[in-house]
């Protein structure tokens, strides 16, 4: 990807950049494209949206401990 172009998905690499899974050079291009490009800028701002909102499901979740709730047992299944 060049710093003028946007990557083959604006979405994944934006979510991988604000992961930091992106190899360096890929971040660093991403940084310089992103801010002169609204398509890369609006999908950087929806993984940021994306990103904390599952930070903060799974922080609710470990508050409540819902998930350490054991599964209902299903009712036996008449075989055919």
């Amino acid at each position: 990807m060049s710093s003028d172009a946007c990557p083959e998905d604006p979405e994944d690499t934006a979510e991988l950049y604000l992961l930091r899974s992106l190899p360096a050079a890929e971040a660093e291009r991403f940084e310089e494209h992103y801010m002169e490009c609204e398509r890369c800028m609006e999908a950087l701002s929806a993984a940021e949206d994306y990103i904390s909102s599952l930070r903060a499901a799974g922080l609710r979740l470990s508050r409540t401990r819902l998930h350490l709730v054991p599964p209902r047992p299903r009712p036996p299944t008449e075989e055919l």
